[in-house]
């Protein structure tokens, strides 16, 4: 997991809008690979009508056009594969091959299960008594 340390208080510094941020850091290194804003409960809240929103849209597609969008993104997710291991190999420390093992490949055949099973898990189904 990578390493996170609060930047200083410094007005002039560290600071993504109103929130504070913190600096990502390489645990391998130490190197600063990034920062993220702190969110406060306003910032939660946002993000939880952005989803609901969101989830409106989503949940009135048909299935088959909704497992077609999930594998598109597990697509354009392989076509990227190095990127996105060098991201979670920055990220968490982890080596290369546990990047694709335990995190890329378990994603990518998550998502074509789903896919081809996922219709008949969202069925609704009678409570037995």
């Amino acid at each position: 997991m990578a390493i996170v340390e609060p930047r200083p208080q410094d007005p002039r510094i560290g600071r993504a809008g109103d929130a504070q941020s913190t600096e990502v850091r390489d645990p391998r290194t130490g190197a600063v690979t990034g920062s993220t804003a702190e969110q406060g409960p306003a910032e939660v809240e946002a993000a939880v009508v952005a989803a609901r929103a969101a989830f409106v849209g989503w949940s009135a597609l048909p299935f088959p056009v909704r497992a077609a969008r999930l594998l598109a993104v597990r697509d354009r997710m392989l076509d990227r594969i190095d990127e996105l291991a060098a991201s979670i190999v920055a990220d968490t420390g982890k080596l290369t091959e546990e990047a694709l093992v335990h995190e890329i490949a378990i994603v990518a055949d998550t998502i074509g299960y789903y896919a081809r099973r996922g219709e008949r898990a969202l069925r609704p189904e009678r409570a037995r008594m």
